[in-house]
């Protein structure tokens, strides 16, 4: 959302930062390498769960095509740090820096940023390179209500209605549509439609998301970061505003002048 502008009550799932780099020798391998960068953040994100992936190698027989030797070793450390009510949490790799809001924990943007700030000063102290991937992303699931309700709320050019176009024999059970746009340093993947989240059932509530991915990979060093992400929230916010109508708009209570 853009700076001075936020909804009381919005249909926000879920919100999530990420940012990958290349790989930082002193956290691969190492349990205790993330002491520093938790201790850092602790009195925000307390909770820490530590899991280790394994890598698996294949070997392939370049006539046959076929495996001739399949070999496993422990990879990577992933270090989860969450905060006291478990609705932040914070993944941390050699390799890539995550941070996700589930529903209920996004309540304007500063906040958000200043957690990434957060993050990024502890992270400084492992001299991350090569900066290849930022994104930010807001899913917003509008649910509880009924289908004449849902498209009162949404812009009618982002409504698929292709489903009054079914056979008698027929049963609905998703329709989402993806719209990916290039513009400047950035894309934008933005998902859109009725969707099940009991798929394939058939017999599901209406929740249209509205799913909006924003990412670049023109991001020159860590200090970069916040400068990238207000330009990037500042565009989800103008589509995201482009899919909605007042009447979804008075119902999420939109404020000003914060």
């Amino acid at each position: 959302m853009q700076k001075g502008e936020k909804y009381e009550n919005p249909y926000l799932n879920e919100v999530i930062f990420r940012i990958d780099f290349s790989n930082i020798s002193s956290l691969y391998g190492n349990k205790e390498a993330s002491k520093d960068f938790h201790k850092k953040i602790s009195k925000e994100f307390p909770n820490t769960i530590i899991k280790r992936n394994h890598e698996f190698n294949i070997g392939i027989d370049v006539n046959t095509g076929k495996p001739t030797q399949i070999s496993s070793q422990e990879g990577n450390f992933l270090w989860v740090f969450k905060n006291r009510k478990h609705d932040k949490s914070v993944e941390l790799t050699s390799k890539s820096l995550i941070l996700h809001y589930n529903k209920g924990a996004y309540t304007h943007f500063r906040y958000f940023i200043d957690d990434v700030i957060l993050l990024l000063n502890a992270l400084k102290d492992y001299n991350p390179q090569d900066l290849s991937f930022l994104g930010l992303r807001y899913i917003n699931q509008i649910d509880g209500k009924t289908m004449q309700e849902l498209q009162k709320c949404i812009n009618p050019k982002y409504f698929n209605n292709n489903i009054s176009n079914l056979e008698e024999t027929e049963e609905f059970i998703q329709v989402l549509d993806k719209l990916s746009i290039k513009k400047e340093n950035y894309i934008l993947n933005f998902q859109y439609g009725l969707f099940n989240a009991a798929y394939p059932d058939p017999n599901f509530d209406k929740d249209f998301i509205l799913d909006l991915d924003c990412t670049t990979t023109k991001v020159k060093t860590i200090d970069d970061v916040v400068d990238e992400l207000k330009q990037m929230n500042k565009y989800v916010w103008n589509k995201f505003e482009d899919a909605i109508t007042d009447s979804l708009r008075d119902e999420m209570n939109k404020e000003e002048k914060l």
